[in-house]
């Protein structure tokens, strides 16, 4: 199991914990910690969680093979199951397990979170947290994550901008598919944002040892906004879809009209051509035509006519406009 502990000092920026034994650490003093756990091991997490003598649904809620999005108040934890989109090519996601405890911030996914890193790397020397505490920690983890996924949200945009463009280059053999992949995918995305708008929502009425929303408030709603307006954009990216899939439709529809009607007209042009060829080739022995010096090419002549006078017929109609 990969782990690293932080501390927030008095100043309120992240630094390297002096105790770095995960076994040792129920026993330290009460300076917040963050303690973020990767590629975690089931048996050394489940030593450790027990020697934090956590409620017993929180600590199952932290151990489920497969986990689902929701959030959980056990005595004095706080269990924040939260689905993430760390890519928006990909119909699969990756999952944050937060674990709030006085004092104690716990971190648990499995592949690794940009934005946790970029927490680590901007709140470990100039900038500052807003309060000395772990509440400010878990907010600032949050917003990282929502302003990730604002701008994947603005990739899915670009990407379906670009494939609206395609239509015209023919770029894409089969667009549908392309289509419905895209679609399959923001679905998918607007779920998992849906899911992470409900746990913040939840945590603005929280008031526990374990978390508190004193002093940033105002910032839990900023992240809601952000959310609603990453599952907005996400939703009519989804509706874009859907018009853009019927507009090809409409299109592969015509084009197939339109094709269909270049043999009707092939087909009414040749018609009588093949009605007069079909009379003559009769064997019938009583046919004086066949024995006129001038019956084969006054036939030719005849059809040729037709022929002709059907095409300015049909192009006076309008029916070659394809």
């Amino acid at each position: 199991m990969i782990y690293t502990i932080y501390e927030i000092d008095p100043n309120r920026v992240l630094k390297k914990h002096s105790q770095q034994d995960l076994k040792t650490l129920p026993a330290v003093d009460s300076t917040p910690l963050w303690i973020d756990i990767n590629q975690r091991d089931t048996e050394s997490l489940t030593e450790f969680l027990h020697s934090l003598e956590i409620h017993p649904l929180a600590l199952e809620a932290c151990l489920e093979t497969v986990p689902d999005s929701h959030i959980g108040i056990y005595e004095e934890s706080l269990f924040i199951g939260l689905p993430i989109v760390l890519n928006a090519n990909n119909k699969h996601h990756s999952f944050l397990t937060i674990l709030c405890l006085p004092g104690k911030l716990i971190t648990i996914h499995t592949d690794p979170i940009p934005a946790l890193n970029d927490i680590v790397e901007n709140y470990s020397s100039s900038i500052t947290f807003r309060l000395a505490n772990t509440s400010a920690v878990l907010y600032q983890i949050l917003d990282h994550i929502v302003d990730q996924e604002i701008g994947l949200a603005l990739k899915v945009r670009d990407t379906i901008d670009k494939l609206e463009k395609s239509f015209e280059t023919e770029e894409f053999e089969d667009p549908a598919s392309e289509i419905d992949r895209l679609r399959r995918q923001a679905i998918h995305f607007e779920a998992i944002l849906e899911d992470q708008y409900y746990c913040v929502s939840s945590l603005q009425s929280i008031e526990s040892s374990a978390f508190s929303v004193e002093g940033i408030h105002d910032y839990i709603r900023d992240i809601m906004y952000h959310q609603d307006h990453a599952v907005t954009s996400v939703g009519r990216q989804i509706d874009r879809l859907t018009a853009l899939r019927q507009h090809f439709l409409l299109q592969l529809q015509d084009k197939t009209n339109k094709r269909l009607q270049l043999l009707t007209i092939v087909s009414t042009i040749f018609l009588p051509l093949m009605l007069i060829a079909g009379i003559y080739g009769m064997n019938f022995q009583q046919m004086p035509e066949l024995s006129w010096q001038y019956g084969y090419p006054l036939v030719l002549l005849f059809m040729g006519v037709t022929a002709a006078g059907l095409i300015w017929w049909i192009a006076r109609k309008g029916w070659f406009k394809l």
